[in-house]
């Protein structure tokens, strides 16, 4: 399944399944402290391939009991990872070794990150980057 993601990416095909966005997100969230399977950490794929929540992306919500951790959105394609309900982007290399994510700038995280009602966003390389990293300002 992971495989076939990979083969999609290599091809810049813009489609990619529920299942393939969810393996992403799982990748990151693992990242960030929220593994899969352990306590009440859920995984539960958003929005479809016909009724996105942003266009382009396919959202992943990351949960923690009852309270939602991340709103993992998943480029289509290029696998590159953000959550627009708090404005972060996931640029670990973690992520870009397991995914093959296009190298990213940050004029074009603006780009997409402003698209999306994001003017102040943090971007996101490590474990604990997403509490007290100072927002960077979008001009």
């Amino acid at each position: 399944m992971f495989v076939a993601y990979l083969a999609a990416l290599a091809q810049n095909s813009p489609v990619i399944s529920d299942a393939q966005a969810l393996e992403v997100a799982r990748q990151v969230g693992t990242r960030m402290g929220y593994r899969p399977g352990t306590g009440h950490v859920e995984y539960e794929v958003t929005d479809g391939p016909h009724n996105p929540e942003y266009a382009g992306f396919r959202t992943v919500q990351v949960r923690n009991g009852l309270q939602t951790a991340y709103d993992l959105s998943v480029e289509l394609k290029s696998g590159r990872v953000f959550d627009f309900a708090h404005c972060l982007v996931f640029d670990f290399p973690p992520r870009k070794r397991l995914i093959r994510a296009r190298s990213a700038t940050l004029e074009s995280y603006r780009k997409v990150l402003g698209r999306n009602g994001c003017d102040d966003y943090r971007i996101l390389r490590r474990l604990g980057d997403d509490t007290g990293a100072p927002l960077i300002t979008v001009p």
